[in-house]
């Protein structure tokens, strides 16, 4: 299973570059940015099955969205297609 990856907009500016950061987040693997290795979602929790990966994740992103943005979503939810995870956090900016 893989998390999909958005397209980037250069020069974003208010929501749109709000977005473009939880976006570049919650598809970076932690642990791949240098000086910032807690950077991202761990990708230890996508092996398993549908529903507890769920679960596992919607908790991961709560946490580092809480943690590092201090956002706190009003929902977390999951598309799957052809096993590729795609992430669709609801906040309230």
């Amino acid at each position: 299973m893989t998390i999909g990856r958005p397209n980037l907009i250069l020069n974003a500016k208010g929501n749109q570059a709000l977005y473009q950061r939880l976006m570049v987040f919650l598809t970076t693997v932690k642990g791949t940015v240098p000086l910032d290795r807690e950077y991202g979602i761990s990708n230890d929790i996508l092996d398993g099955p549908i529903p507890l990966v769920s679960a596992k994740l919607r908790a991961e992103i709560y946490i580092q969205l809480k943690n590092r943005f201090d956002i706190v979503p009003e929902s977390v939810s999951f598309d799957f297609e052809d096993d590729v995870l795609y992430p669709k956090v609801v906040i309230n900016p």
